[in-house]
């Protein structure tokens, strides 16, 4: 299990700046790979750089430049895609002052946190300003493969809805949604349920990917009977 943050910042020019990106994600998480060739992106000048970022062979992130290489530039659009349909689109932006042409040597900035464990990927992307732009949750256990992506930063992937294999849809449930007296004490439930609805409704499937617990106060990581485990939303957890 492991949680990452990432703030990376070049004072190079663009084509640097998105290979250490790559490789960074590369080096964080190994379900993640990129088999673009960056340098060759850039060398036409009439054409609009772009990569894809492929999450363990079921989704892809793709990211293309905003305007031409021949041009100045501040963002990438993104999408997030699954079975070629795309389930997110937005946009990142890496630079302040302006927009910078793709030699010129500046300051380019993007963050993200990584929170995995064997079974489960959880990405948040923020752009150089801090801001939240994207996350996205990844479960591969046994049987079940699905992701939930997200744009908004008051439902975060965790509680938005999964895409399976076979295109179907679901939500965790969450089965302790309430808060305890005793603000340091959690109660857990080692597996997580999905549901066909958000609230509520038939099940889909079960997993010990995730657990269920109480209401967290807004914890990134916890301890319990010795045991540490990393928040993905206010009643989803992971461990090792």
């Amino acid at each position: 299990m492991s949680y990452i943050k990432r703030i990376l910042q070049t004072s190079t020019d663009e084509p640097t700046f998105i290979k250490m990106f790559i490789e960074s994600l590369k080096n964080d998480d190994s379900r993640i790979t990129c088999s673009t060739d960056i340098d060759k992106q850039f060398e036409d000048t009439s054409g609009y750089a772009e990569f894809i970022l492929n999450i363990d062979g079921f989704f892809t992130v793709e990211f293309k430049r905003e305007s031409q290489n021949s041009s100045s530039a501040n963002h990438y659009n993104v999408k997030i895609k699954h079975n070629e349909m795309v389930k997110l689109e937005g946009t990142v932006y890496f630079c302040t002052n302006g927009s910078l042409m793709k030699d010129d040597v500046g300051k380019r900035t993007w963050q993200y946190v990584i929170k995995c464990s064997d079974k489960v990927l959880h990405f948040t992307f923020e752009d150089y300003d801090k801001n939240f732009k994207f996350d996205f949750c990844y479960v591969n256990d046994e049987n079940i493969k699905a992701v939930s992506v997200s744009s908004s930063s008051n439902k975060r992937a965790a509680e938005s809805v999964f895409t399976f294999s076979d295109n179907t849809q679901a939500y965790l449930h969450n089965r302790f949604k309430y808060n305890l007296p005793d603000i340091d004490k959690v109660e857990i439930l080692k597996n997580k349920v999905f549901c066909v609805s958000e609230s509520n409704g038939i099940v889909k499937a079960r997993t010990d990917a995730m657990f269920d617990c109480s209401s967290l106060s807004g914890s990134q990581r916890i301890v319990a009977d010795g045991t540490e485990y990393i928040a993905l939303g206010d009643n989803t957890i992971i461990c090792e």
